[in-house]
């Protein structure tokens, strides 16, 4: 029989200001990143989610933010489509490079690289090392809202507010396809199947779809899955779930091999969100899904053993 997960709310993370629009984690996961329209970026040790530690502070909103691997270093996109490189031990702990022309939606690094989604409708590629922009690729003449990475690291798909899904083939720079229409409004994330054959996407039209990618892609499910506009996906690390957050306040769980709805969490019989449930992120071990909103909250949900059910 398969196991089946429920999300019971463990705690509440609160300090924020504003809106929370991200959340990322480092690579050990010993500590969660937060950052909203307050332009705050906060660290929060995830051993005992006590009250955050405050690294910056910048005069703009801040929807993205990602931890380099192996660095203290901390990269954050904003509203102005300024790029914040904050190092906590340096003399000068945030540098302010500029690129694109307007906000910055999505971060994601690759290796020794930083991709940077504009809403200008252009990925920026920068070299992490020298935190120099090193090519520029127009996707569209639409925002640019949401980035994954396949599993080979070889293709980005990239969510647009012309209603279209790309992906790019990285070593050649290259469009190798569109979807089209993917959504009946802007898309505004994507996420890979662990096997790579399979692509989810949610969008402003509340739709959440599963392609599949092999030979010619195929629209496999489609799912009415919230009243408003899905914000963002989160693919569980096993691969069997995925999470989306929504502007009609919810979290929902979805098997997803046939998009059954496993769980729906709310502010009314879960202790959830009254605002709009912004970014969502697994633990390493996927014991715990954090999630951001415009409560000014980050809601911790546990997955405990003992709290798995069977069919």
């Amino acid at each position: 029989m398969e196991q089946r997960p429920t999300l019971t709310l463990q705690t509440k993370l609160i300090g924020h200001k504003g809106s929370i629009y991200c959340l990322d984690h480092s690579s050990d996961g010993a500590y969660l990143y937060s950052v909203g329209g307050d332009g705050w970026i906060v660290q929060w040790l995830t051993a005992d989610h006590k009250d955050g530690k405050l690294l910056a502070e910048v005069d703009d909103q801040v929807f993205a933010v990602r931890k380099v691997p192996g660095k203290d270093c901390i990269i954050a996109g904003a509203f102005s489509g300024n790029l914040y490189y904050i190092d906590p031990s340096a003399q000068e702990k945030t540098r302010n490079l500029v690129f694109h022309k307007r906000g910055i939606y999505d971060l994601l690094i690759r290796e020794d690289q930083l991709f940077t989604a504009g809403g200008d409708g252009r990925i920026g590629i920068w070299d992490l090392d020298t935190m120099e922009i090193s090519e520029s690729i127009r996707i569209s003449d639409e925002r640019l809202r949401g980035l994954a990475l396949s599993p080979d690291a070889q293709i980005l798909a990239v969510a647009a507010s012309d209603n279209d899904i790309y992906l790019l083939h990285l070593n050649s720079g290259k469009i190798i396809d569109v979807i089209e229409a993917a959504h009946e409004n802007s898309v505004f994330d994507v996420a890979f199947s662990h096997c790579g054959q399979f692509l989810y996407s949610g969008g402003r039209d509340a739709h959440l779809k599963k392609w599949n990618l092999r030979d010619r892609t195929s629209l496999e499910s489609d799912v009415s899955a919230h009243w408003y506009t899905i914000n963002v996906l989160a693919l569980h690390p096993s691969g069997r779930w995925l999470a989306t957050g929504s502007r009609d306040k919810t979290i929902r769980i979805w098997d997803t091999n046939d998009f059954t709805l496993i769980q729906s969490l709310d502010a009314g019989k879960d202790d959830g969100h009254i605002n709009s449930v912004n970014h969502l992120v697994w633990s390493r071990d996927g014991s715990l899904l954090y999630a951001a909103s415009d409560d000014r909250s980050i809601s911790v949900w546990l997955v405990a053993d003992g709290s798995l059910v069977t069919d």
